[in-house]
């Protein structure tokens, strides 16, 4: 499914009963026209999303000394229509110039974290200057419960042991995978990827496929991360309309999995609207650990009007399991609900996700 602040756009599955729940039933509570998910969008614009829930940041631009700011974010469920506001985390650095080293992730009670949620925020600026250490701060919805608000925990230097001295991830945008309480951040230059266990706080890092070196522009490619629907790591690269498939083995290995050729079905479903379609502008839309079985594809045209040039995202989605592909009308990030399990339960933050919707 996909959500955006005005409307709704159905991704995966396109069944009837999916279309008719994202349109009649969890369209009122992010529309504009349903008063209170509509003023939160108005003033808030997520950051990410996961298991059900979406992470939010405060739209506008506030001025104001940071002890005088107002709540400046959101853990927002679309599906209840509940959420939990709380400050930027205080000692995580928000330069705007340096926004490709810090980063979000969202927990859930799946995640086994002891809790509704938890919000991880980490600043990696360090990596770029060869230094091995990551700085992380939690926020989780049983934090200072008492005081009827949750509070950030104290800053913490985590060293990676054994990682390279210099790398930035890949895509900050939604970009995690969670498995098991443990956040994978694939990494570029230094071709690994990083982990973080919540529980234990420590971080380490795994090697990508070697088989993978036989790709003379891997990291040009911007490779990705995502879950299996049965739960394992697998790591996804494209070249040449081709989507080549790894997944992580019970040993630390990696195994190929798949092959798939997009090109007739890419060339298909932008007939009449590209004139040309190339390979290098085809590649992947972020989706993080969404386990649908489904992949979104971004293909970037650019064409010209009048006597200026311009480019647009063009939203495709490959079905993992029929290998179809399907234009997409739809922009914004991916936001993933298990529909029969919040159905049978409604119970907020609670959901184990199984298929997924964009939201702008």
């Amino acid at each position: 499914m996909s959500i955006y602040v005005r409307t709704f756009s159905l991704v995966h599955p396109t069944t009837p009963a999916a279309a008719s729940f994202a349109e009649n039933s969890l369209a009122p509570f992010v529309s504009r026209s349903a008063g209170g998910a509509g003023f939160l969008l108005d003033r808030y614009e997520a950051v990410t999303s996961r298991g059900g829930l979406v992470l939010l940041e405060r739209r506008e631009i506030n001025r104001r000394r940071r002890s005088e700011r107002r709540s400046d974010m959101c853990v927002y469920d679309p599906m209840t229509n509940a959420r939990v506001f709380f400050p930027f985390p205080p000692d995580i650095n928000m330069n705007p110039f340096l926004s490709c080293v810090y980063t979000y992730v969202v927990l859930t009670a799946a995640d086994g974290i002891g809790c509704a949620f938890t919000v991880v925020a980490v600043d990696m600026a360090k990596l770029l200057d060869c230094c091995r250490d990551i700085r992380v701060q939690t926020l989780s919805s049983s934090s200072d419960a008492a005081g009827g608000h949750c509070g950030w925990s104290p800053i913490k230097y985590v060293t990676i042991h054994g990682g390279p001295p210099w790398s930035t991830p890949v895509d900050v945008h939604n970009a995690a995978v969670v498995v098991g309480g443990v956040i994978h951040w694939l990494m570029r230059v230094c071709e690994y990827i990083l982990t973080y266990d919540v529980k234990t706080g420590r971080a380490g890092k795994i090697e990508l496929p070697h088989d993978r070196r036989q790709f003379e522009n891997w990291n040009a490619s911007d490779p990705k991360l995502k879950l299996s629907p049965d739960g394992k790591l697998t790591l996804l690269y494209m070249s040449d309309f081709k989507v080549y498939v790894w997944e992580m083995l019970p040993n630390g290995g990696w195994a190929r999995q798949a092959t798939i050729d997009t090109e007739a079905g890419v060339r298909s479903q932008l007939a009449g609207e590209v004139e040309s379609v190339t390979s290098g502008n085809l590649g992947f839309w972020n989706f993080g650990d969404q386990r649908s079985g489904a992949v979104l594809l971004g293909y970037y045209h650019f064409f010209k009007r009048g006597n200026k040039f311009q480019s647009k995202l063009l939203p495709l989605v490959l079905d993992m399991e029929t290998k179809e592909i399907r234009r997409v009308r739809a922009a914004g990030i991916t936001y993933e609900v298990d529909l029969a399990s919040r159905l049978s339960a409604m119970k907020a933050f609670s959901s184990t996700p199984t298929s997924f919707v964009p939201v702008e």
